[in-house]
């Protein structure tokens, strides 16, 4: 078990996923949707921490049209 999600989100590939909250990393190719304040994985909502906004708008500007 890790102790922090920090701790869990360094053992993962960066190109493969990305935090969104404090408390939530998700595979970038699950995510189905992005509003300003959500991102969806298919029907589940995960909120968007204010510190995350940044990370998330970058990722919306590299993805493929």
């Amino acid at each position: 078990m890790y102790d922090t999600t920090s701790e869990a989100e360094a053992l993962l590939p960066a190109n493969g996923f990305v935090r969104v909250h404090r408390s939530y990393i998700v595979s970038k190719g699950k995510i189905t949707k992005v509003d300003k304040r959500s991102v969806w994985l298919n029907d589940t909502e995960i909120p968007i921490g204010p510190s995350y906004v940044t990370e998330i708008e970058k990722l919306l500007k590299s993805a493929p049209k």
